[in-house]
C-alpha cells in the first residue's frame, strides 16, 4: 500500500481513535522547554545553520552513492545484478516517484534526525519486494503483540465517523516494513536520533541566533541617550525633540556626518560591543559542538578556524569512515534482512531468492570522483598489484575498452 494512496483512501484493516495521539517520541525530554527558553522541535531544529548543513552533508552524500546488487558466485566471485528486479528497485528507482538517490537521501535524513528511516514494502504476487514506500516517522507507533512479535501502526489524521478530529491507523507486519534503526536504540526497533539528543544545544544555538537577529534588527546596537538640561513638559515638543535628533542623527544616511546638540544637551553613549557580550565567540563554539553530535568534521560545513587535518583527503577518511560508512552499513545490512529475506509462518528468517544470493552495497569509491589526482593514484597501486587491469580502469572513468582485449 502506497504512502499516496493511505493518504487519501485508508486501507479496510484499520482502527480509529479518539482525539489526540501521542506520538512515541514526545517524551518528557523533547516536551520540556529546554534552559536556553526556546522549543525545540525537528522543523524548528533544521532552522540552526549548523544542523542544516551537517544533515545535509550526511543525507546528500549518503544519496549520492550507488547501490550496488552483486549476486553471490562464490566466495571468491559475484556479479553485478544488473538484469534483476532488485537492481531496479535498489540502484534505480524504489518506487515510481522517486529515484534511488532521493530515496536514500531522504531516508538518511530521517534516521540520522529522528532515529529511524521506514519504509512500507509492497510485494508482488510471488511474495517479492516490488516498490519501497517511505512512511514518515510521525505517523508510525511501533506495538508489541503478546506472541512477541512486532507490527507497526501507521496513522493517518482525519474526522472519525462522530465528525470528532482523531486518527485512523492500518497495521504493517514487521516483514513488510523495511526499519532502519539509527544510533543509541535501547530495543533494537526505535533508534533516539541526533535532534532529540542534541536539544540542549540546539535549543542554545538558535537562541544565540534570534539574539543577533534582534540585535541586528533593532540598529545593530544600542547607540546611547541624549541628556537634556531641563524635563520639557509639554509633550508635543519632547516628541518634536526626538523627532529632530532621529531625523538628523539616524539611520544610514547619516552615518559618519557630524552631530549637533543643542541647548544644553549632553550626548551618553551606552553602546555594548557583540564582542562583549561574547556573541561572536558562542556562535562559533556551539557551531562545533553540534558537528559533533552529527560526528562531521567542521570543515565539512565550512568551518575552517582551527583547522586540524593535513590534508583535504584526510578530512575526508575521516568524515567517510566515522559517519559515512557506519551509516552505510546500517543500510546494507537492513535491506539484506528485510529486503532479500523475509519470516515464514513460524517467524524463521528464510531467503526470498533461494537461487540467487543478492547482496546490497554501497559503492565508497565514488566518493573519489571529485578527487581524480586521488583515485589515479589508488588505482595506479591496484593495477601495479594486478588486482585492476586496463579495461576495468577505463570503466570507472565510462570509457570504451581498449581493442583487440588489449586492455583485460
Amino acid at each position: 500500500m502506497s504512502w499516496i494512496s493511505v493518504l487519501s483512501n485508508p486501507p479496510p484493516r484499520q482502527a480509529e481513535i479518539n482525539g489526540n495521539m501521542e506520538r512515541w517520541w514526545d517524551t518528557s525530554s523533547m516536551s520540556r522547554m529546554p534552559m536556553a527558553g526556546v522549543r525545540v522541535d525537528h522543523d524548528v531544529a533544521m532552522t540552526s545553520a549548523t544542523a542544516f548543513a551537517c544533515t545535509r552533508a550526511v543525507a546528500e552524500t549518503v544519496g549520492s552513492l550507488p547501490g550496488i546488487v552483486y549476486e553471490t558466485i562464490s566466495e571468491a566471485e559475484r556479479n553485478r545484478a544488473r538484469d534483476s528486479d532488485m537492481w531496479r528497485l535498489l540502484h534505480d528507482w524504489p518506487n515510481p516517484y522517486m529515484d534511488a538517490g532521493t530515496f536514500f537521501e531522504l531516508g538518511t535524513t530521517r534516521m540520522t534526525n529522528r532515529g529511524n528511516a521506514f519504509a512500507e514494502i509492497e510485494r508482488d504476487g510471488r511474495d517479492r519486494p516490488m516498490y519501497l514506500w517511505p512512511i514518515h516517522n510521525s505517523r508510525i507507533v511501533p506495538w508489541k503483540l503478546d506472541s512477541g512479535e512486532v507490527e507497526f501502526h501507521v496513522y493517518t489524521s482525519e474526522k472519525t465517523s462522530d465528525n470528532k478530529f482523531g486518527y485512523r491507523y492500518y497495521v504493517v507486519p514487521a516483514r513488510d516494513m523495511l526499519n532502519v534503526v539509527g544510533f543509541n536504540s535501547k530495543d533494537g526497533i526505535i533508534g533516539s536520533g541526533v535532534i532529540p539528543q542534541a536539544r540542549e544545544e540546539l535549543a542554545l544555538d538558535i537562541a544565540s541566533q534570534q539574539y543577533g537577529a534582534s540585535w541586528f534588527g533593532n540598529g545593530a546596537r544600542p547607540a546611547g541617550l541624549v541628556k537634556h538640561k531641563d524635563f520639557i513638559h509639554d509633550e508635543t515638543r519632547r516628541a518634536e525633540f526626538r523627532r529632530d535628533i532621529n531625523s538628523l542623527h539616524g539611520g544610514r544616511e547619516n552615518w559618519n556626518k557630524v552631530g549637533v546638540l543643542w541647548d544644553g544637551a549632553e550626548w551618553q553613549n551606552i553602546e555594548v560591543s557583540p564582542e562583549q557580550a561574547q556573541f561572536l565567540g558562542t556562535r562559533e563554539w556551539q557551531a562545533k559542538v553540534l558537528c559533533r553530535f552529527w560526528n562531521v568534521p567542521p570543515a565539512i560545513v565550512q568551518i575552517f578556524e582551527d583547522y586540524k587535518f593535513a590534508t583535504v583527503d584526510a578530512m575526508i577518511r575521516q568524515f567517510v569512515m566515522t559517519c559515512i560508512r557506519p551509516t552505510a552499513i546500517r543500510w546494507e545490512r537492513a535491506i539484506r534482512r528485510q529486503v532479500f529475506h523475509t519470516q515464514d509462518s513460524g517467524g524463521n528468517t528464510v531467503s526470498l531468492f533461494p537461487q540467487q544470493d543478492y547482496v546490497f552495497e554501497f559503492l565508497m569509491n565514488a566518493l573519489l570522483r571529485g578527487d581524480p589526482k586521488t583515485q589515479a593514484e589508488a588505482n595506479g597501486i591496484l593495477r601495479g598489484w594486478g588486482i585492476l587491469n586496463g579495461d576495468e580502469w577505463r570503466g570507472q572513468e565510462n570509457w570504451n575498452p581498449l581493442p583487440n582485449g588489449i586492455g583485460k
